[in-house]
């Protein structure tokens, strides 16, 4: 492989792991917001909609990254599943948990 060659391999390794790490940034925070409060869920859902638009986008489009769809739709997949779990995991008055940061 000729120096160019290995210089865009290496671009193109960094450029999929930064896009790795800003998904994980995005559903921690969105995973915080849910352990705080169980209204977060809308949030989660709202994350997985837009991942899934950036999944298709590097599935069908220019400039595609299959890495970085599948990162997506596992982080798109990962929301959805946070958001159902806290829907179901606190229900109001049963006295499991904080019911917001004032309490704390």
């Amino acid at each position: 492989m000729t120096n160019s060659g290995s210089w865009i391999v290496q671009r193109a390794a960094v450029t999929v792991a930064m896009a790795g790490c800003l998904v994980a940034v995005l559903i921690g925070t969105g995973l915080i917001g849910t352990s705080v409060d169980r209204s977060a869920g809308g949030a989660l859902a709202a994350m997985a909609w837009g991942l899934g638009w950036i999944a298709v986008g590097r599935f069908t489009g220019d400039p595609g990254s299959v890495p970085t769809a599948v990162a997506a739709v596992a982080a798109a997949l990962l929301a959805l599943a946070a958001a159902g779990f806290a829907r179901t995991r606190r229900r109001p008055g049963s006295g499991q948990g904080p019911a917001n940061l004032a309490v704390l």
